[in-house]
């Protein structure tokens, strides 16, 4: 199991960030109160501040998915 380099906890997964762009249908009821309708919508853009972090402490471990299996299959990246 890879640790982490910088709390050295044992970890089996990555937390994974990622900006998404969310839309909702906004409505009122009979009552006069608001209702949102969430969805997410990929709108196909790389996000340059997207990142794989440990779960335990947070800091960035990689930047790229290829690199964030690297790091889970315990080869260097």
């Amino acid at each position: 199991m890879p640790t982490c380099p910088h709390c050295k906890d044992e970890i089996d997964y990555l937390s994974h960030f990622e900006s998404r762009r969310v839309g909702s249908s906004f409505r009122i009821n009979d009552n006069g109160k608001a209702t949102y309708y969430e969805w997410e919508e990929d709108i196909g853009i790389d996000d340059p501040d997207a990142y794989y972090g440990c779960p335990s402490c947070g800091e960035i471990i990689a930047s790229f998915e290829e690199d964030a299996i690297k790091f889970l299959k315990g080869e260097p990246i």
